[in-house]
């Protein structure tokens, strides 16, 4: 049985070039979304602990953006993006093209253009795994919250937490026109997923 915690180094390899292709897809979709070349650096793929995931934000208490899917078909689980308000304002000023105050809060509109975003990113992962393991991958309806990260992370990824502590983490740098986008990608398979993928990718 397969866990993150207890990866081989065959396991990590596969699941950090699995994101690297990911990362590129997602930079595609976003360039297509706000119609300028986004550039994306080689991701950071980490194990983590549910613990040490506020700290890679800011801490706890920094508001975050937090999008949150799950995950169907043959891989259960979660996915959920985590972005600075200030890249979520940023993400929404590119794709609707609008100048706006930080300080307000999101409208509507806002908060779906943000959704979506989010929807479109996690789903290139997911497309990538989807396309390593020719395994049926369904991303569900995203949720979009923005709260203190500890809260988002305890509030989110309670029940997921019941079968371990650690999580997938694939940080992410885009840079769009000389603004530089942060995302923090969480992973968090179901236990027999992760036996699946690793059982389809034959590691």
């Amino acid at each position: 049985m397969s866990n993150l915690r207890e990866l081989t180094e065959l396991q990590e390899s596969a699941l950090k070039e699995i994101g690297n292709i990911g990362a590129g897809n997602a930079a595609t979709s976003l360039s297509v979304m706000v119609n300028k070349v986004v550039d994306v650096t080689v991701p950071t793929c980490i194990r983590a602990s549910f613990s040490e995931v506020p700290g890679m934000v800011g801490g706890e208490e920094i508001e975050t953006a937090g999008i949150l899917l799950g995950v169907e078909g043959d891989v259960l689980g979660k996915m959920m993006l985590l972005l600075s308000v200030d890249d979520s304002l940023a993400l929404i000023r590119l794709l609707m093209n609008i100048e706006r105050p930080n300080d307000d809060p999101l409208n509507e509109l806002e908060q779906s253009a943000l959704r979506e975003v989010g929807n479109i990113i996690t789903s290139s992962y997911l497309n990538s795994l989807a396309g390593f393991t020719n395994m049926k991958i369904i991303p569900t309806v995203p949720m979009l919250s923005i709260d203190m990260a500890g809260a988002l992370l305890n509030f989110a990824l309670m029940e997921q937490a019941l079968e371990g502590d650690d999580v997938l983490v694939i940080q992410t740098r885009f840079k769009v026109e000389g603004r530089e986008i942060n995302g923090l990608f969480l992973f968090l398979p179901s236990q027999a997923s992760l036996d699946g993928v690793f059982q389809r990718l034959g590691i």
